[in-house]
């Protein structure tokens, strides 16, 4: 009989390998996990305690996420600092216990800049409320550049084969330029949503119709 030689690797036993981000962290991305072997979601969850306390989400697909750095994903404050506490008799997905109780501390810092508004082409009504919705989040500065379009200005625009026009790096300009243009420090609380709709009236100028592009 021929002799045979396998080459093989074992698992590494599980064991914590540290934090991922030491810095203040956005509060939304969640906190960040390192082990040395894979572990489910679900198990994690079960084995984990924050405090102060956060409610702990559940997900039908957590009984399918398996990571060796796992992200939890729950509901953080900006700029808290958290202790996270895993017992030691949680088990990778080979079924190895941690054995040993870890606890560390995750800071979090601000909200990420954040804005939300309508974009593409819209249609409204003149005897409504002229203005576009937008909400912000933690904007330092903002600029607003408004322009009222001619129609054949307009229809150019609405019948071209894509909105590379409106999308694209390379910033369209209208044909007569921007009547509004302005920057300034918007005036809200931080690291909370808050409503801060543009009003076209500014453009219009008491108008109630016109084709007004906006950015």
């Amino acid at each position: 009989a021929k002799e045979k030689e396998i080459t093989f690797t074992t698992l590494p036993l599980l064991a914590w390998a540290g934090k991922t981000k030491y810095d203040k962290t956005n509060p939304d991305a969640g906190i960040e996990f390192a082990f040395t072997t894979e572990v489910g979601y679900k198990t994690l969850k079960e084995h984990i305690k924050v405090d102060p306390a956060v409610e702990m989400p559940s997900s039908a697909y957590d009984d399918e996420m398996e990571y060796s750095t796992p992200t939890l994903y729950v509901d953080l404050m900006p700029n808290k600092t958290y202790t996270v506490t895993i017992d030691k008799d949680m088990v990778d997905i080979h079924g190895q216990k941690l054995g040993k109780e870890v606890k560390f501390t995750w800071s979090t810092g601000d909200r990420n800049p954040y804005i939300q508004m309508a974009d593409g082409i819209g249609v409204m009504e003149a005897n409504g409320k002229l203005s576009i919705p937008m909400g912000l989040q933690n904007i330092d500065k903002q600029t607003i550049r408004m322009a009222t379009l001619d129609r054949a200005e307009m229809m150019s625009l609405a019948g071209k084969d894509t909105y590379e026009w409106m999308y694209s790096e390379k910033k369209w300009q209208p044909g007569g330029g921007f009547q509004v243009n302005r920057s300034f420090k918007p005036d809200g609380p931080k690291n909370e949503m808050y409503d801060s709709p543009l009003d076209l009236n500014e453009v219009l100028k008491g108008k109630k119709y016109g084709f007004v592009y906006y950015e």
